[in-house]
This record gives structure tokens, sequence and C-alpha cells, in this order.
């Protein structure tokens, strides 16, 4: 009780009585809430205390009256004195305005117990009595909160006569606390269609600028706030604030790390539900009942890959970015209370961004945007039609705007963890704590509860100042090597309007309507910048003199924590962005050296060190010369430059060392052009062979290659070439679809031809799925390479009779003790991501094999999943980019959770020389590009498939032989039928109800083609003749790939058809389709897919065009891939070539179908139905 000067001498009068230590007993009974009532009226307290009887005691005080000269001199005292009227306007009383009344002999505070009358109704003698003692505590405690209650005592309003003075105080304080119905306020403009997201937007924003506020926001809070007893409540604040940033740390660890466990599946989330009440309560129900709730989303979502968002429906994907936005503000303490009003003497506290920062603010006007209208709506009662006899609530809902949207969740976000957190601490032990940290209600109907959201809010101001008609500006200007300061008031209304002067304000009545609030911001603003108090008190033009030793600490603490609160300062010209010195190198090239490979660069070049002034670099020498007995603020060479004793030190030690830079630190020297954020200087000849590393010459491509290259692809050749030779690993990693493989392909021939093959064979791993397209696109685009597959159960490794090796994975782990003995010439490693997870087998022994040459291939981005991308590129260069953990912390996190387009700027100069990747939307690739194209995917039979295909085809081909003419060509079309089944699938044929992926090849690599394509964030359609075999690849994508897809068969309704279609076109969550030929050829518009997959095949060129055209027709923006999956060594594989091959055969499929294979003679058909075995795994 009495934390003021105020408060402390409204108890003075009352420490000298010595009543058996009535007053600390008075005390003890206002601690436990004895006081049940306490009424002011007039200069009249009356009020209840519980003692110990039943009944509790009546307790009167009364306090002599101002008399009517004594109020006209307080009134004249405060209105004259601007330092008065402003402390008083921000419920501070300043001592000498205290001293100021006495010197007039008026008394504010009682001098002697005899100023008083006091009564109660217990039986103590003794005035006080420790139920008087009581309440005199009581209002000391509101005295505390409210100096204007000190004169109301005496029967003088002083509010009251401010406000006929033109000071309006309690307006101002009723309007500074904003209600639920307030912001809740339907806007104003009409409903629009619902527009798509536009993903771009959400690519732009970048966590990484949200700077760390703790310090800046406690800055801004004074100590000891009136509203909390006992502890200072900004240091409850301090440790929430770490605790809470120690927690978002900790779940910021944990993002999708389940991630290794397989994908999650999003299917139970499809559908969920945002509402919040007008207490701003935020609720979330789902289709799924066991998801419903936030703790189960918040859950999921933070085991989400950024790459998987995409996949998501719009709400999911605001709410994701929200969520990951939220985490960042709770990371880096940058979100701050706010006190609403939610009904009659109820308040609550909620935590929003901290807005007065620029560029949060900037990052949450991005998301509002690009944010749907409807993600968040308000649910309220619905008394339409109420039936008095109906138990439960009705709901209805309606929309609000989309600022309050976005914070209702941001807020509840935060209200999450912090409930989290507020578990495992004690900060929950009163009413207060609990409304900050826990978002209970906060009540103020009690006496001592009256001030209470006046006094929080009062305490919160400083993070609201900026949002006023009249806001204080502070100039700065330069005086000789000082500085001076001065204070202006800025008219906010009128940006035309220059700021006015302080003293102007204070003098000319044609400015009073702006001194209510000025002067009590700028009394709030001199609790951070003492110097103000002495312009409050000026009576004519003034500035204050800052020295330049002392101005630093000015600058960097109380200017910018000034400027948070949206209060502009008027710095001089330069002075915006203050340069810290920093350490940086100057890159020479050795006179000696010779540039021979990539690996080499580090012995070849020579590095100094500089110093750097923002864009300027000086010798270390000159710079100390330059600082010598210089501190704070100093100018050089036109720049404000600070020099601080911990900085000139670290340079001084750094720079007595020589300069020897990492591996990692020499690519980010070089290619993104900086040494730890600060520019670096490069010699002529080192950025000579920079640009012998980043440019690429057009290269002749080699004899015997069949390929007709496309512009973009010869460009790859050639980039792939010139990294062969200085041996540089390539990771290619263009979209699918764009002929990575022929570009390796050409490489190899190429090196073969400069017979760097001619002894030493190189060697492709890829996943089995790809191996016999890898044989067949060798066969077709360099048949002049002898390319021999190690694989199968009598797999040996020929290496004199190969240019190179194709084998896979799982045999690279299985045989590494015979593969790492070779010294091979290349290591080609297909769908790279198989090396993903560096703690793996299989990844460490692809890295154990020895290669000067080593190429990646992959279609995924590769900035969408950075941590998985490391163990490639330390595949590819060992070395360039540290420990994984470094890699992490230096790029994947910033660039994967906190969006930081420098880092992303960074790493993609960085990684440029071994990095290329186009996308099928460049346009330079667009026009090399046909609108459709067609690539055959060949896939090996199974053990299992090959053994089925031998038994059915022997069993079938018997019947053949017995049968004729009609009967005939009928079994010849049900070997058909058969054996497609058989390669679909051997649960296809036996008529099983679910299908094991690994029985078949074609479904093996199906399900593979579908994960790049999803990874892409493209849609697919997948073909087949069959309803059953329809059947089994949606239970099969369905378990495998976490996603259900669509099916749309002949015995579908034209509604479901319909609906369906629409789903696809318009649904970005759902990415397949699966058709069967006939009810999926005719009369469909399916142009949202990119992707056709022919799964089975007609050898009917006009069915499967007509098929194919259901992407690729009007309306179609993008290239359409078809992929035809073929098994290898099967009629399939004969049959498609007879078609090719022949025109007349072709022109028959078209007329016939599949009739004229049943006219061929026995030894025709055994030949074609013959299982030849390069066909067998």
């Amino acid at each position: 009780f009495g934390k003021t000067w105020w408060g402390e001498k409204w108890l003075e009068a009352f420490l000298d009585i010595s009543y058996e230590n009535r007053i600390p007993r008075g005390k003890s009974y206002a601690r436990k809430g004895a006081v049940l009532n306490v009424n002011i009226k007039n200069n009249r307290i009356a009020a209840f205390v519980q003692g110990s009887r039943k009944n509790p005691y009546s307790v009167e005080i009364i306090i002599p009256e101002f008399r009517a000269a004594e109020k006209k001199s307080i009134l004249e005292i405060i209105k004259n004195n601007g330092l008065y009227l402003s402390s008083l306007l921000a419920r501070q009383m300043p001592e000498d305005l205290h001293q100021s009344f006495i010197d007039k002999k008026i008394y504010l505070f009682p001098r002697k117990w005899d100023d008083l009358k006091a009564n109660c109704s217990c039986p103590d003698w003794a005035v006080p009595c420790k139920h008087i003692a009581a309440v005199i505590c009581m209002v000391a405690n509101e005295i505390d909160k409210n100096p204007f209650l000190v004169f109301s005592l005496h029967n003088f309003d002083m509010a009251a006569e401010l406000k006929s003075a033109g000071f309006d105080v309690e307006k101002s304080e009723k309007e500074s606390i904003k209600s639920v119905q307030d912001i809740l306020k339907k806007d104003s403009y009409s409903r629009q269609s619902r527009a798509k997201l536009e993903y771009e937007v959400f690519d732009a924003i970048d966590f990484s600028l949200i700077p760390n506020m703790q310090n800046d926001i406690l800055f801004l809070l004074s100590d000891n706030p009136l509203f909390y007893q006992g502890k200072n409540f900004k240091a409850v604040l301090a440790k929430y604030y770490k605790g809470m940033a120690g927690l978002a740390n900790d779940f910021l660890a944990e993002t999708y790390k389940s991630e290794e466990d397989g994908a999650l599946d999003f299917a139970p989330f499809s559908r969920f539900y945002l509402r919040i009440d007008q207490r701003m309560n935020l609720t979330v129900s789902a289709d799924d009942a066991d998801c419903a709730g936030l703790k189960q989303l918040l859950t999921f979502f933070n085991h989400t890959n950024p790459a998987e968002i995409r996949n998501f429906p719009d709400s999911a994907v605001i709410f994701y970015y929200l969520y990951h936005f939220s985490l960042k503000l709770i990371e880096q303490s940058a979100f701050i209370p706010q006190i609403l009003k939610i009904g009659e003497n109820k308040y609550a506290i909620r935590w929003i961004p901290a807005m007065l920062n620029g560029k949060i603010k900037t990052i949450f006007n991005q998301f509002l945007g690009n944010m749907p209208e409807d993600i968040v709506l308000l649910a309220c009662a619905d008394n339409r039609g109420k039936n008095k006899k109906a138990k439960q609530k009705k709901f209805r809902t309606r929309m609000i705007n989309k600022e309050q949207q976005a914070l209702a969740i941001i807020s509840q976000i935060i209200h999450f963890f912090s409930n989290e957190y507020c578990q495992e601490s004690l900060l929950l032990e009163d009413s207060v704590s609990k409304a900050f940290f826990a978002g209970t209600e906060l009540g103020t109907a009690r006496f001592e509860q009256k001030e209470l959201a006046t006094t929080i809010n009062l305490w919160l101001s400083n993070f609201y100042i900026a949002h006023k008609d009249f806001a204080p500006v502070l100039k700065i200007e330069e005086d000789g090597n000082d500085f001076s300061l001065e204070a202006l008031i800025d008219n906010t209304q009128n940006q035309l309007e220059a700021p006015i002067a302080l003293e102007d304000v204070l003098m000319r009545d044609e400015y009073k309507d702006m001194r209510t609030e000025a002067l009590k911001d700028l009394s709030l603003l001199s609790a951070r910048l003492p110097e103000i108090k002495t312009l409050l008190t000026a009576r004519g033009p003034m500035k204050i003199s800052i020295p330049a030793a002392s101005f630093s600490e000015i600058l960097f603490h109380a200017l910018p924590a000034i400027k948070l609160l949206g209060i502009r300062i008027l710095l001089p010209k330069g002075m915006e962005e203050i340069v810290r010195p920093q350490l940086t190198v100057h890159a020479n090239k050795q006179k000696s050296a010779t540039f021979k490979s990539y690996l080499s660069m580090s012995e070849m070049l020579s590095f100094q060190w500089k110093v750097a002034l923002g864009n300027e670099n000086m010798q270390p020498e000159e710079f100390f010369a330059l600082v010598k007995q210089s501190s704070g603020i100093v100018k050089i060479k036109n720049q404000y430059v600070y020099i601080g004793e911990k900085d000139i030190e670290y340079l001084i030690k750094q720079t007595k060392r020589g300069a020897r830079l990492s591996q990692s630190e020499i690519s980010q020297a070089l290619f993104a052009n900086e040494y730890k954020g600060a520019k670096i200087e490069l010699s002529k000849e080192v950025l000579d062979v920079i640009q012998e590393l980043l440019q690429t010459k057009n290269i002749k491509k080699p004899k015997g290659l069949t390929a007709n290259l496309r512009p973009y692809q010869k460009n790859g050749f050639s980039w792939l070439c010139k990294n062969a030779r200085i041996n540089l690993g390539s990771l290619i990693a263009d979209d699918m679809g764009l002929g990575k493989t022929v570009q390796v392909i050409a490489l190899i021939a190429k090196l073969k031809q400069e017979m760097k093959t001619k002894n030493t064979p190189g060697i492709v791993i890829a996943p089995t799925t790809l191996l016999t397209n890898w044989q067949k696109e060798i066969e077709k685009f360099a048949p002049g390479l002898k390319a021999a597959v190690y694989h199968g159960q009598n797999r040996e490794l020929k290496m004199k009779k190969a240019d190179l090796i194709l084998t896979t994975y799982g045999l690279v782990k299985r045989d590494l003790e015979i593969i790492k003995k070779e010294n091979w010439e290349f290591v080609v490693i297909d769908e790279a991501q198989n090396i993903k997870n560096p703690d793996a087998k299989q990844t460490k022994a692809v890295k154990i094999l020895k290669s000067k040459i080593k190429i990646a291939m992959t279609g995924t981005p590769v900035e969408n999943r950075l941590s998985e991308y490391w163990s490639i590129l330390d595949f590819l260069n060992p070395g360039q980019f540290g420990t994984l953990p470094r890699f992490k912390e230096e790029f994947a996190k910033p660039i994967e959770l906190e969006r930081d387009q420098r880092k992303l700027e960074i790493f993609k100069k960085i990684t440029a020389p071994f990095i290329l990747r186009r996308v099928k939307t460049d346009k330079s690739i667009i026009n090399d590009l046909p609108d459709k194209i067609v690539t055959d995917q060949f896939v090996n039979l199974t053990g299992e498939q090959a053994s089925l295909y031998q038994n059915v085809l022997d069993d079938i081909m018997q019947n053949i032989e017995k049968s004729e003419a009609v009967q005939r060509r009928g079994m010849v079309f049900k070997l058909i039928t058969a054996l497609k089944q058989v390669c679909n699938h051997p649960a296809h044929y036996l008529k099983k109800q679910d299908a094991i992926p690994g029985l078949s090849g074609k479904m093996l690599l199906l399900l593979e083609l579908l994960a790049s394509i999803h990874d892409s964030g493209e849609k697919a359609l997948i073909f087949t003749q069959y309803t059953e075999m329809g059947n089994l690849l949606v239970k099969a994508l369905a378990k495998s790939l976490m996603t259900e897809p669509l099916f749309l068969h002949g015995g579908l309704s034209r509604k479901q058809r319909d609906a369906m279609v629409d789903k696809f076109q318009n649904d970005q969550q759902c990415r397949f389709m699966i058709l069967s030929l006939k009810a999926g050829g005719t009369g469909l518009n399916l142009t949202a897919a990119s992707n056709v997959i022919h799964y089975d095949l007609w050898w009917n060129p006009a069915v499967e065009a007509q098929a194919t055209d259901r992407a690729f027709r009007i309306g179609q923006t993008k290239n359409v891939m078809v992929h035809r999956l073929i098994t290898k060594g099967t009629f399939e594989e004969k049959i498609d070539q007879m078609i090719k091959d022949k025109k007349e055969l072709a022109d028959l499929a078209v007329s016939q179908g599949e009739k004229w294979i049943g006219q061929m003679t026995d030894e025709e058909l055994k030949d074609i139905f013959k299982l030849e075995k390069q066909g067998l795994e």
C-alpha cells in the first residue's frame, strides 16, 4: 500500500499512531479482503469491513473540503505548467506540484490524524481502529492508481474542472480501451467471389525480418505497475517472454521431424472450421471429431513439411502460415498484450503482433492481402424464431473483417503456447496473472478493481500512442561535434501541415485542442527520454544539447524504443543507418597458382583482412588510425559510425591472425560476394576464375548421339561437361519431363569420345523401377555406349566390357565390398532423394564410392526441402556446406521456416555453379517444348509377375492350339486380357481385393511417378481399361501416398461425374484422378492436370489420344506430360513397337482395336507373347 510517493503521503498521517499496531493490522485486513465495500461521495468515505463477528462493521471517514479560493489556485497552478498537467493526464503526480500547493498553504494530504473525522461501529475504543486503518489502506491503493482521487476526497472534481478547461480526461480514458463489439463490427464491403490464394505472396513473406523485441517492449513499460501487488510485474513479464521464446524454440526444433516415419495424413483435417464468439474465444471444429481442437491442429501443422502445404485447402494454408508467423513472433518476443472490454465491468487480455514495428506490420498486411474473407466466422446466438422449450442454444455465423480474423487466430495460438508454458511455471498466482497469461476474465466491479482496467491500459498505452490525431515528433540536429534535441507536435490527420513547435502548442490558443493528448503523450515519452521534461517546462524556443559521447545511448536505446511507438524522429541525413565496423576479406589469386579444378580453389587463393564500413572497405591500419581516441557516434568519410570499445578489441584481435577461410566460407565469399554479412573485395584474377565457373560455353554434342537436343538441353549438356572437366559435382534438378536422362547420357557419350572412359567405366545408380528405362534410353539415344546391368541373382561386375554399369541403390548397399573397390570414372545417381537421409546405410554406401565426377538427378524443387538435400550436396562436393546441424542452422531453418529471402538468395548464389534447375513454366523453356510430350516408361516384371505370366501363357496357349476359328479368336482375346492383368498386378488377375505395390514393377513405377508429380505441386490423370484395376489403384494410392484419389468410372451417375470433375478442376488438395478408359475417354474437360499416365495400353492410337486429350484441350495453359507404362520383355513392349514400326498396322489398330492379333498364326502368337529373358527381374 502506498507504492507511489503520493499514496505514501496519504498514509503518512497515520504512521505515528501506536494503538497496538492498528495500521499493520489494518494492512493485514485489507490484504485478506476483509474490506467488503467502499463508496466515495463528495468528501465522505463509507465502507463495510468484516471483523470477527457475523455482521460487518460500518466505517465512515470524512476529509476536509477545499475552499473555493484553494480550488482556483490549484487549477491555475496545474494549467500554467505543462509538466504538471501532462503528468496528471498520464496519472502521475510530480512532487514539485505538491510543493507548489504547500507554498500556497494548500494541503493535499492529511498532516495529522485530527485533520480527519472517522467512525467505526466496532467496540474498539481507539481511533483509528484496525477496520478504519484497513479502509485507509484500500483508499491509498486507489490513490496510487488514480491521483485525481486525492482531489475528489476534498470534494474537488479535478477531472470535471479540466474538462471545462478543454482537457477531457474521462473521455480520453474510456475511448482508449476498445470493446469487443467495436472491433467485431461487420465490414462495409460486399462479399466478393472467393479468389484462389496466390502462393507467390506467401513465398515472398520473410519471417527473418522479425527482430527480437523483448528489450524494446520492456523498455517501453514502466517498473512496478500499480495494478499488481507484491512483485514487479515488468519482471514477471520479462520471465514470461523468455520462457515463451524457449518453448517456441523447442517446438521449432521438432518441426516436421515425424516426416521420417512417412507422409502425414491430412484427410482428418480436410474440413475444419474456425469460429470466434463475442468474447474473442476461438474454437476449432472438424468433420472428424477426434481432430477437433486447436491442439490437434497445431500438432499436425508442426509436423507438416512446407513443401506439402500447397496440397491443403485455403483455410489450412492460411492457418499454417499464421501458425509459423505466430511461432516466430513468440520466438522473437514480438507480441504485446491488448486489453479489451468484453462486457459490463468485464475485461480480457489478448496477445497480438507488435505491429508498432514496421516490418511486422508489413508482414501482417501481406497476409491480409492474400486472405479470403471467410476463414474465421463470428458465432452469434440465433434468436430468430426462438423456441422457449428448446434446451440447446442455436447459433448462426456472420463475417468480420479480415484483420480481426487474422488477429483472432494469432492471439489464440499465442494463448495456446501461453497455457502450455504456464503449466510448467508459477505465473498463475493471482487474477491479474491469470488474465494476462491464461486468458481468464478480469472483473472490475469491486472498489479495489474499478481502476484496474484503466491502470493496465495506461501501462500499455505506449504501444498504441501513435494511433491518435496529434502525436509528438522528435527532431535531432548536428550541433558542431555534438547534437541537439527538439520536440514538435504533428497533426496526423493533415500530412501536408508541418509539425508545430512545442512552445507554440503550449502558448497559443489556436492549438488548445491538441494539448491534452500531446502533453499526455510527451509525459509518457519522458519516462524513456528524461530530456523531454525540460522541454515541457519551457516557456520559449529551446533545444537541448547532447554530447556525442553520450548520444549513442540515446540513439541506440531511447530513440529506437520511441520510434517503435510510431513516433516520427527527424534525423540528420545519413543517420538513419548507423554503420558498425565489420571484418571482411580481400581475395587474391596466388601468383604461381593455376585453376585446375573446383576442389583446388582454396589452394590457389589468398585472403587478407579488411574493415568494412557500410559498402566501403579499408585497410585495418587506416581504420584504427582514424578511430584512435574516438568513441560513440563519429563521422568517417560522410558516414555515421558507431565506435564501441568491444568492437575495436575484437577487430584488433582478429586482424592480428591470418585470414583463413573454410571451404563453405570461401564459396559464400566468392559467389555471394560477402563474408559474414559484409561485402568483400575480389581481385580481377579471382573474378575471372568465378566467371569461368559460372559461364557455360556451348560444347559440341558427341558423335553417335542420336537425340535431337532442345536448346535448353544443349545448355544443360554443356553445363554438365564444364563441371565434369573441373571435377565439380553437379545436381541437375530440372522438372520431370524436361529430359534430365538424355542430358546425362549425352555427357557420358562425350566422356567416352574424349577417351576418358576407355579403361574405367562409370556407374549409374537408380531405383529398380527406372533401371529398364535407363537401358532403353541408352539404346535409343547413344547406341554406341556399352551399358552393363548389374542386377539379378547371377549378377556380375563386367568392368572391361562396359562403358557404364547400371545398378540399383539396394545393390550398392548389399554389394558395397565389391563395388567400392573400383575407381569409377563417374558416379551418377538418379532420383537422388534416395540418399536424403545421411544416417541411412544406403546413403553411406553411395558416398563411399570413389570418383572425381559426380552427378545427381532429381525433379523435386531443392529449396522446398533443404534439410533433405544436404546429404545430396555433401555427396556431390564433400565439405561444401559443413555439417548437417550447421547447414540446418545457416540455411534450412532460415529459408524453410523463417522464409528468409536474403538467405535464399545467398544459397542460390553459392550453389549456382553446381545446381541447375529449369521448370516447365520458364519462358526460356516453354517455347522449346511441344504442347504434348509423350514418354514411354519401361519397367521390369517382378519375379512373382514373371512366374504368373509364364504359367498363364502356357495354359491358354495349349487351348488356343486346340481351338479353331471363332473360338480361337476368343481364346486369343482371353490371353491378351489375362496377360495385361498380370502385367498390371498379380492381384488384378487373381481377383484379390488389395494389391501389394512390391509385387508389381508397374505399380511401383506409378507410385514413384506420382510422388514426384505430388512434390512438384502438379495434378495427374491415371487411365486404366479396367474398373477392377482402378479400385486396386485407389487403395494403393491412399495407403502409399496418403491421398484419396478420385475414381471416375462407368458406374457413376451424370451428377456424380460432374461433381467429381468440378472437384478435380478446382480443389487444389485433389491431385490425382483415376479413370477407366471408356468412362473417361469422351466428353470431359480436365485441364487442371498437366500429367497423363496410361497405366495399361489399348494399342489403339485413336482411343489413347482421345483419353490424353481430356487434359490437352482448349483451356490448357500448361504443357502436358504423357507417360505410357510398358512392361519390358513382354507382349506389351512387342505389340507397341509393331504398331509404331508399321503404319498399316497402326491404321488396322485404329479400325479394329486388338482384333487383328487374333488373326495371327500360332507361331506368331508364341513369338509375340513369349517372355524375353531381359524382362525378368
